[in-house]
């Protein structure tokens, strides 16, 4: 699929979070403050079934006021972000699904089916050459956790797991092992969760049509549908309107909950226009999203990660302070707190001159705030990389391994 074919796609997926955001809280509202991450990072999220609950006696959401200075979010909360700006899971949120429905625990799914000839493409040069991509999403209040699992074309692209502050991630197309994350590094898929404000939602919307009272997973929502019309009807973007144009037929359903929140939404697109490169192509796409199994049991538990021995393919020792950044393929990054340059050159130089390495003196450089040194052995060869830390602060190592 190429960049303009991608940048459609993301196109038609923005108006899905535009039109299921609708209203969102304009920025204007108060955010509800997050439950402290608790968890640690040992726990299992185990949440026992319990009935699903009646939304007749859901009250209704209220805002409570969070401090400035906290930005921490919790993995299934809607999160409020500044524009242009990735949403993850430790941006500052909105009401929560969990305060929402009454519920502790949910299942999302986000999924996207596309074919056709616009969509035809070389599986080699594209993860998306099925056209196909599912995302699935189990989130517990508390413990506070979370799995999230990405797949295209069946198979795994990504995969992240949060456990009260803790998260870790992994991309099997560069590498199956998990890693340590951060938060930030974390996607935010509950964006597409944010309560609709229906009156500004009929507002802007003015044409769209209220089929009728429906219950889905045991919650009474309100049904709407829209088409073409009312989606241009609605934007001021320009570009978002020339891309809308070129497609032949939209037709879309959402179903929202009382309080606004989205519990299923449906989106179909059809005709030419998909595919920049070929735009007289025929495709069709369906992207759809549902949440579902309140307050089911779901267990989620830290993964294991891969050793420092399988991920490099050498035994080194690291310093009991070490502090890791990343670890990845055959390559490791971790801020040692209490070494000079010197010293962390000193403490690995020896260890891979034990294990037969010798330093290629003509590739290597060090002076008294970094060091780029390489060491070889007949089937190996280690890049090692040492320089200050940019708080100061002890120093930062990257070492990487390769096969010669």
């Amino acid at each position: 699929m190429s960049y303009p074919t991608y940048r459609r796609f993301f196109v038609l997926l923005t108006l899905v979070v535009m039109l299921t955001a609708c209203g969102g809280n304009g920025g204007n509202e108060e955010k509800t403050e997050s439950p402290s991450k608790s968890a640690p990072s040992t726990a299992t999220a185990t949440v026992e079934p319990t009935p699903t609950p009646n939304p007749t006696n859901t009250p209704e959401p209220t805002a409570t006021p969070v401090e400035e200075s906290s930005t921490e979010a919790m993995p299934g909360e809607a999160a409020g972000t500044v524009e242009g700006e990735t949403p993850t899971a430790s941006t500052e949120q909105t009401i929560s699904v969990f305060e929402a429905l009454g519920v502790n625990s949910y299942r999302s799914r986000i999924s996207v089916e596309a074919s056709g000839e616009a969509f035809e493409m070389d599986a080699d040069t594209s993860p998306m050459a099925s056209g196909n991509m599912e995302i699935i999403g189990e989130y517990v209040a508390d413990p506070l956790a979370m799995h999230v699992s990405m797949t295209v074309g069946g198979e795994t692209f990504a995969e992240y797991i949060v456990i009260g502050d803790q998260a870790w991630s992994r991309i099997p197309l560069f590498d199956a092992n998990w890693m340590t994350a951060t938060l930030d590094e974390v996607p935010d898929f509950t964006e597409i969760v944010s309560p609709v404000d229906l009156e500004l939602l009929e507002k802007e919307l003015s044409n769209i049509e209220n089929v009728g009272t429906e219950t889905i997973e045991g919650i009474e929502t309100t049904h709407y549908r829209f088409d073409k019309n009312t989606l241009l009807a609605a934007l001021d973007d320009p570009q978002a309107k020339e891309e809308l144009q070129t497609i032949d037929t939209i037709e879309g359903d959402f179903w929202l909950a009382e309080g606004g929140i989205p519990i299923k939404w449906r989106m179909a697109f059809s005709g030419t226009g998909f595919n920049s490169d070929n735009p007289d192509a025929e495709g069709s796409m369906v992207v759809s999203y549902a949440l579902s199994d309140f307050d089911a049991e779901f267990t989620i538990e830290p993964p294991e990660e891969a050793s420092l021995a399988d991920t490099l393919g050498i035994d080194l020792e690291i310093p009991a302070s070490a502090r890791k950044e990343f670890q990845f393929q055959q390559s490791v990054a971790y801020t040692l707190p209490d070494m000079t340059v010197q010293d962390a050159v000193n403490f690995f130089r020896a260890q891979l001159s034990a294990q037969g390495f010798e330093a290629n003196d003509a590739s290597s450089y060090q002076d008294e705030t970094s060091a780029l040194l390489q060491f070889e052995s007949e089937t190996q060869m280690v890049t090692l990389s040492v320089e200050t830390a940019e708080n100061g602060e002890g120093v930062s190592v990257f070492i990487a391994v390769e096969g010669k």
